[in-house]
């Protein structure tokens, strides 16, 4: 979700001249994403893995070509359609284990911080030079990189993939990586509309949604 350094909290009710319950101010209206499109590709990191990338370990250069191009024939129509290449986006975020753990191995995080994570920013060559290196592993030789958790060795190749097709189709020369995912824009989408506080996106939840 978008947000604002050095933002006040936007709290609707405070300790106001030994009253609580008194309201402090009017809250500021959070920072609208304005969406233009919501789009959902089946672009799976087990799916990719499992069809084209469990043959060899490592794979071959044959493998990453074809997972490539199984990304390529999803995404592309996709970005196509909604014409992205005429304007690319001005930052591209990303969340997902495999965007926070592609950060994470690039800084070595041993063991892993979250907040030197969220925000950070990693160049399509970051992307690219980190999708090589995890390419030329086995899956026990990744599992072993600092900053990755073992448990997603055996994916986080296709991941990084995907992420690299989706950055060069976009024209996103960078990705900001979250650790807020969907679920938590929804949450927070949903808290503020219960509170009867606009939302930080063009959507609002119906009540019946939030019961």
């Amino acid at each position: 979700m978008p947000t604002t350094e050095g933002d006040p909290p936007s709290w609707p009710w405070a300790r106001c001249g030994g009253r609580e319950g008194a309201p402090a101010r009017s809250p500021p209206r959070p920072p609208l994403l304005d969406l233009e499109c919501v789009r959902s590709t089946d672009v799976g990191c087990r799916r990719m893995t499992e069809r084209f990338l469990s043959a060899g370990d490592p794979p071959t250069e044959a493998d990453i070509a074809a997972a490539r191009a199984f990304a390529d024939g999803l995404l592309a129509p996709v970005l196509a359609e909604e014409r992205i290449a005429e304007q690319p986006p001005e930052r591209l975020v990303v969340t997902g284990g495999t965007a926070t753990s592609l950060v994470a191995i690039h800084k070595r995080l041993d063991p892993y911080d979250p907040a030197q994570v969220h925000r950070a920013t990693l160049s399509r060559a970051d992307v690219d030079a980190l999708t090589g290196l995890l390419s030329s592993r086995t899956v026990e030789e990744r599992a072993q990189l600092k900053g990755l958790q073992p448990q997603r060795a055996p994916l986080i190749l296709a991941g990084a993939i995907a992420i690299s097709e989706l950055m060069l189709l976009s024209g996103a020369s960078a990705y900001t990586a979250s650790e807020s995912d969907l679920l938590f824009g929804l949450a927070v989408c949903a808290a503020r509309t219960t509170a009867g506080l606009p939302c930080p996106i063009a959507w609002t939840p119906l009540p019946a949604d939030l019961r």
